[in-house]
């Protein structure tokens, strides 16, 4: 079980620094907390850099013991991805562990290394130079409670809460070279007109316009990429493939309906890192909006079954996540600026948006989640002179814009172990509890978000 201690001692700050001898140079750290027999036995965890830690010990008179050995390094490393070669190991980290008493003795680290036999060669002749000046034997760190600690306090990505509910975007970022591939599904079904926050009859449609709003269907399946540029950058980037449908009927019961298949604009965002740490992370949400869905100039289409808004938006925002041993909260911002009209000579309105969750462990596996958040739309600015406004209320660039307030429930998987382990689950129900329109509009009811997504690096780094 020793192999995968190092995998949870990353990011704990030891209480004993101050008791410690140290070395620190050129991207090589040891802490060196207790003094060791040199003429004991020394184990060591499997890892592709075994042998040279092997050999490294050999050369400097350690004696290396598959079993029964009183001393044990734990050691985990990483990689750098070339042009060249495939992955190059350029970092790792361990523990020096005393096998009879459980203690941690010293632990190390290399960083941003081209010469990997070399690092490893000189933290072993450089832990022996601190071990030897190290006349006093000093308490080593009780592994117990070094551990403990650190489930209590370090960033758990495997967690299921450790994604925020089904329905949003660019929620966390990736370290170097990591990439994650995801799907989510959408459907939203609309039945009821509103102008303000209360709900009007048909009659009062026909004293305007030809034409009375029956229903809508809308389907979304939304695709989304996100890659690890350094540790400290993300980008991410999101298309939508969108099936929209309402129907309308006249005065005599003639129905009618529009339809609009196809894919929308393409959101881009770059997620740059602003906090890390144990139990907060935070990262910026900038990009655009880039028109390529459907732009067609002079299309005889509702405002609102546009599938592309056929001009450039702004997206500024950022996000929060707090982490706790049970529970886990965060809250996103987004604002969407237009940055010009599109070929009809309108642009939506510019759209705000506050969203903010608690997601409860159940346990390894399973989270619950409850959400609120908060949507505000301008009006649309200038209007397409190609629609007949009087035909039906969606036509009317004047019946656009609103404030909503929505309730969510959610649910997220996220399995630990077998086939699915570098899978995701999600699903969110959302329940509005405000809604107000500007002119007439048909309300949004309960929508429903799944979401499945894939990260073939597994979750760490996530």
């Amino acid at each position: 079980m020793y192999r995968y201690l190092i995998i949870v001692f990353l990011f704990l700050a030891s209480h004993v620094i101050a008791q410690q001898s140290s070395y620190n140079k050129s991207y090589k750290k040891i802490d060196l907390f207790s003094k060791f027999n040199e003429k004991l036995t020394f184990g060591l965890s499997n890892s592709e850099i075994k042998n040279i830690f092997t050999e490294a010990l050999s050369s400097y008179n350690l004696n290396f013991k598959d079993e029964g050995y009183r001393y044990f390094f734990s050691v985990s490393h990483g990689w750098k991805k070339n042009k060249n070669e495939l992955y190059r190991i350029n970092n790792f980290k361990g523990l020096l562990i005393d096998a009879e008493s459980k203690g941690i003795i010293a632990e190390f680290s290399v960083s941003k290394t081209n010469e990997i036999e070399k690092s490893i060669y000189d933290i072993i002749k450089n832990l022996l130079i601190l071990n030897e000046r190290l006349v006093v034997k000093k308490k080593f760190v009780d592994i117990s409670d070094h551990f403990k600690k650190m489930e209590m306090n370090m960033w758990d990505s495997s967690r299921p809460d450790s994604h925020a509910p089904s329905s949003l975007f660019a929620d966390h970022t990736h370290s170097r070279g990591g990439f994650m591939f995801g799907y989510k599904y959408s459907n939203s079904r609309n039945k009821k007109i509103f102008r303000g926050s209360e709900s009007v009859t048909k009659d009062i449609i026909f004293s305007n316009y030809s034409n009375a709003f029956n229903s809508s269907t809308y389907l979304k399946h939304t695709l989304e990429f996100m890659y690890g540029i350094s540790d400290d950058v993300t980008v991410f980037s999101k298309i939508d493939y969108m099936d929209k449908e309402i129907s309308y009927s006249d005065i005599l019961s003639k129905k009618s309906k529009y339809l609009s298949t196809g894919f929308g604009d393409l959101n881009i965002q770059f997620l740059y890192k602003i906090i890390d740490k144990n139990w907060i992370r935070s990262h910026t949400n900038i990009g655009f909006d880039i028109p390529i869905g459907n732009k067609k100039k002079n299309m005889i289409l509702p405002y609102n079954m546009f599938l592309g808004k056929g001009h450039f938006n702004s997206v500024i925002g950022f996000t929060t996540f707090f982490q706790f041993p049970k529970i886990s909260t965060g809250f996103q911002p987004i604002i969407r600026f237009s940055l010009n009209k599109n070929s009809n000579e309108f642009s939506y309105g510019n759209n705000y948006d506050l969203y903010y969750w608690v997601s409860f462990k159940l346990n390894k596996l399973v989270s619950l989640s409850y959400s609120k958040s908060i949507t505000i739309e301008n009006s649309i600015n200038g209007q397409n002179l190609s629609l007949v406004r009087e035909d039906n209320m969606n036509l009317d660039f004047q019946n656009t814009g609103y404030k909503i307030l929505n309730n969510s429930l959610g649910i997220n998987l996220s399995p630990r172990k077998g086939a699915l382990k570098n899978f995701r689950f999600a699903a969110e129900y959302f329940i509005p509890i405000y809604q107000s329109f500007l002119g007439f509009q048909s309300s949004k009811l309960n929508d429903f978000v799944v979401t499945l997504q894939v990260s073939p690096g597994g979750h760490i780094g996530h």
